[in-house]
């Protein structure tokens, strides 16, 4: 079997991958990989990498002309064969958003597994890792502190992830993707699992899940991956936010908000968001337009400040 697992950037990716790991263990899948055969492997194993298990991720872009494999930000080549690349892999992690080639890629995997997270706690994680040790060596910025971050960056980050996501929802059903919550992770972490269990056609019992569950503990994750794993915490937007950026991220991601469930002002264990049973594809454009066109009058209205400032 070979699964591709997308999402936004700290979006519980990590998170997912060592669930889909430990289920392809517990299940006795092949588990081969690309990145782990490749004379790069030793020398990026020595890396001062995010994470101590990063040199070993099969990592795909698929970019509108090309894909690419890589090991974090530090080593990127193009793949020639996409078939000889995949015919050596079985767990495959992307970030990148729908295009056109996404339409001839994704159909090579067995399974694709997207996972969601509210966009506001999703820049409240990005704010935190950019300050890692890793982050400031890859990717420096100018910010002093995690609260000019967040008020430098907030409005494009809301933005990326609308793109993001409501780039892939018009084609959930058509390319049999199944979609993933953090918040149903943290707070539903059974019902959530035997889901995506049956998605992979394999048998959600209570044994198989306990047993994943206690694989992916996130005080175990979190010992040994310390500047990459938190605490896993939904709602985090509710104390880190300002009225004002509470506002702002509302206003622009709205329409998607709303869509999946995700409440404007609270996070509740017993109303966690969900696709949408009737979901279809001319919905989630006419979503994604309403959240571009809110992206653009915000752009433009910024635009026109600036304009008129001395």
């Amino acid at each position: 079997m070979k699964i591709l697992q997308i999402g936004v950037p700290k979006s519980g990716n990590f998170w997912l991958y060592k669930i889909v790991q430990s289920v392809m263990t517990h299940a006795g899948l092949a588990q081969d990989s690309f990145i782990q055969n490749h004379p790069i492997h030793p020398l990026a194993q020595a890396w001062p990498l995010s994470h101590s298990e990063q040199a070993n991720i099969d990592v795909l872009d698929i970019e509108r002309h090309r894909c690419f494999y890589r090991v974090s930000s530090v080593f990127r080549m193009p793949i020639v064969d996409i078939d000889a690349y995949l015919a050596a892999c079985s767990h495959v992690w992307s970030h990148s958003a729908y295009n056109p080639r996404s339409e001839r890629v994704l159909p090579k995997f067995d399974k694709v597994v997207y996972i969601v997270r509210d966009p506001r706690d999703h820049a409240i994680s990005m704010a935190r890792f950019a300050f890692t040790p890793y982050m400031q060596l890859v990717s420096p910025h100018d910010a002093a502190d995690r609260k000019l971050y967040l008020r430098q960056r907030l409005p494009m980050m809301i933005r990326d992830w609308v793109g993001h996501v409501g780039g892939y929802l018009p084609h959930v059903q058509r390319l049999n993707m199944h979609l993933v919550f953090y918040e149903r992770l943290i707070h539903a972490f059974d019902s959530e699992m035997a889901a995506l269990l049956r998605y992979l056609e394999l048998e959600p019992s209570p044994a198989l899940v306990a047993q994943i569950k206690r694989d992916v503990a996130f005080d175990t994750m979190q010992q040994q991956h310390p500047d990459h794993v938190r605490k896993g915490q939904a709602g985090q937007w509710r104390q880190r936010l300002s009225a004002k950026q509470k506002r702002q991220a509302v206003w622009l991601a709205k329409p998607l908000l709303t869509l999946l469930g995700y409440s404007e002002t609270a996070v509740s264990p017993t109303n966690l968001p969900a696709l949408p049973a009737d979901l279809s594809p001319a919905l989630v454009q006419q979503t994604v337009r309403q959240s571009r066109r809110r992206a653009y009058l915000v752009r433009l209205f910024n635009w026109l400040n600036r304009q008129e400032s001395p």
